[in-house]
């Protein structure tokens, strides 16, 4: 059977004791992340900066289990619906930043079951991924 995501489902990623929930990605976001490159030596190559940016702060929607330096709940911050900049930055400062980003390449396309590092291309301990159960009625086509 092949499952695939509504845009309105959300699933929880786990890493370690941290639950970041992450919603699926359309197909614009997808070209933005795609298209991210840039000039080296008068060679163009893929700006993996850009695209690890630019996956966490379409994909991430809101994470619990991280506090701040003096103690208050971690909040993310989002400007038209997607995490801000330094948002992104933030989370890219966790002691668990290569997880997530190792994580959010393979949430790129698809909700995978496993979640594999690319490093040592080996599963990753304590990382999984389960669907929230989001109550939404079935759209009806046929009516105006």
């Amino acid at each position: 059977m092949i499952k695939i995501p509504r845009m309105s489902d959300r699933f929880t990623l786990k890493i370690e004791e941290v639950e970041i929930t992450v919603k699926p990605l359309n197909m614009y976001h997808k070209d933005e992340i795609d298209a991210c490159y840039m000039m080296e030596g008068g060679v163009k190559q893929v700006d993996a900066g850009k695209q690890i940016h630019l996956l966490l702060k379409y994909l991430v929607d809101d994470v619990k289990g991280i506090h701040d330096y003096d103690g208050k709940e971690y909040v993310v911050e989002k400007l038209d619906g997607h995490l801000t900049d330094d948002c992104v930055m933030e989370l890219l400062n966790t002691p668990f930043s290569d997880k997530l980003i190792y994580s959010a390449f393979q949430l790129k396309n698809n909700i995978p079951e496993k979640f594999y590092s690319f490093a040592t291309r080996e599963e990753m301990e304590g990382v999984s991924i389960a669907r929230v159960d989001t109550k939404r009625e079935t759209l009806d086509a046929k009516k105006p």
